[in-house]
């Protein structure tokens, strides 16, 4: 914690969990960083999936599903808001229908956490949010490690002529230079493929991956020690 600023969740057993503001895990909305660790930040735009819309409702479908969240974790033994300063930064004004408008405006705020060496937790949203924040925290600490735990991994050149999408993401931050992909990772790949050569540049793109019959076969420990092993700070997850 940075200072004697303290941001705590509210109270349920003393304010009811249906009354006041839904912010995430009942936290302050502030948008002053002034001794922040971290923050939740909604990016709340879907414009860039070639499929199944709707995950433009994440943010606010998240931070409703959050008020339930109490402040201790009892299996990993910690109270995570006793030591961290966290509040709910609000979304990223995005742009409806044009991924370019809105990745600037995700980078000016983004370039705003990273100065002040604030973690953020961010809720999108489709895949294509991760390439602005890259680019910020990129700037700011070098070449990241990624973990990346999703069905597909997200480094297809291309869709319908256009290299800006959910499924082009990690392609355009390696040529970008803003991961490092002999320390990354894509976890829990599964599901039919265009080609029996998708996994194959990948891999020669330098990432590791795991399958999901990888991990059914090996285990979660597996998987973390692999994880452990290869993955360096910094890093996003």
């Amino acid at each position: 914690m940075k200072s004697s600023r303290k941001t705590y969740p509210v109270d349920s057993t003393k304010s009811p969990r249906f009354a006041g503001v839904s912010t995430f895990a009942r936290l302050p909305y502030s948008r002053d960083l002034t001794d922040v660790d971290a923050v939740f930040v909604g990016i709340p735009f879907d414009d860039a999936t070639t499929f199944r819309p709707g995950a433009r409702f994440g943010p606010k479908g998240v931070r409703e599903n959050s008020l339930l969240l109490r402040p201790y974790n009892p299996a990993l033994n910690v109270k995570p808001f006793d030591v961290l300063n966290v509040v709910d930064y609000g979304d990223v004004d995005v742009v409806p229908g044009y991924i370019e408008d809105t990745y600037t405006r995700v980078e000016r705020e983004f370039s705003k956490l990273a100065e002040e060496n604030i973690t953020p937790l961010t809720c999108g949203g489709d895949h294509s949010i991760t390439l602005p924040i890259l680019r910020m925290l990129s700037r700011r600490y070098g070449k990241l490690s990624l973990v990346h735990v999703d069905a597909h991994h997200d480094c297809w050149d291309e869709y319908f002529g256009k290299k800006y999408n959910h499924g082009t993401v990690f392609r355009r931050a390696l040529e970008e230079g803003l991961i490092e992909p002999r320390r990354s990772i894509h976890i829990a790949l599964r599901g039919p493929l265009f080609s029996e050569h998708d996994y194959g540049e990948v891999r020669r793109m330098g990432f590791s991956i795991v399958t999901m019959r990888d991990i059914r076969e090996n285990g979660l420990d597996a998987v973390i020690r692999r994880v452990k092993t290869l993955v360096r700070p910094p890093a996003y997850l």
